[in-house]
């Protein structure tokens, strides 16, 4: 149903090509963690990863557009025969179009056009409902991630992560602050607290 509306608002689908649509990309994927009050990661990440794979086609980049605004995006890695959806972004203004969707039934018809037999659609934390909702009506398989600490008492401050005063916090900060300092927030936090 949601493919279908999608499909029928007249989105356009391409693939990033440039530094300026990957500023495009960083724009919404921002967008979107303020929205969920999560600090961002800094652009030169996303930057590094564009340098680093893009030229062996081992990570594409999309961005969905309506009448010629960038309304969604997402990035996702190639790898053996697994398409791996890492970040999405989108303009929640644009939510009735489903612009999420409609990315993600383009990239699953991406990578199966180029070989793919899997498209991962990427780790969530069981406390997101709504997220896993969204990936099991896509008929996934929820697949159990085994994870590793050390030292091992980092496994209950990991489990207790969202129920902290700090990431409470952090999630307050990230939803009010004005988007310069929101960045910096991401860049303080991915490089002292990840």
């Amino acid at each position: 149903k949601n493919i279908r509306r999608a499909l029928s608002s007249n989105l356009n689908i391409h693939v990033v090509k440039d530094i300026q649509q990957l500023n495009i990309f960083y724009r919404l994927y921002v967008m979107t963690r303020k929205g969920h009050g999560l600090p961002p990661l800094p652009f030169k990440f996303f930057k590094s990863i564009w340098d680093n794979f893009s030229a062996s086609n081992r990570v594409t980049f999309m961005i969905t557009e309506y009448k010629k605004q960038a309304v969604a995006s997402i990035m996702f890695f190639k790898f053996k025969n697994r398409v791996s959806a890492e970040y999405l972004g989108w303009d929640r203004s644009f939510n009735s179009i489903r612009p999420g969707t409609y990315i993600y039934w383009e990239a699953i018809k991406l990578a199966h056009s180029e070989g793919y037999k899997i498209f991962d659609f990427g780790r969530t934390s069981t406390n997101n409902i709504d997220l896993m909702e969204f990936k099991r009506r896509w008929g996934t398989k929820i697949v159990e991630l085994p994870q590793y600490y050390y030292p091992a008492n980092m496994r209950k401050k990991d489990n207790d992560r969202e129920e902290s005063i700090r990431y409470k916090v952090i999630n307050i900060i990230s939803k009010k602050a004005p988007d310069g300092i929101f960045k910096l927030l991401g860049a303080f936090c991915y490089r002292h607290l990840g």
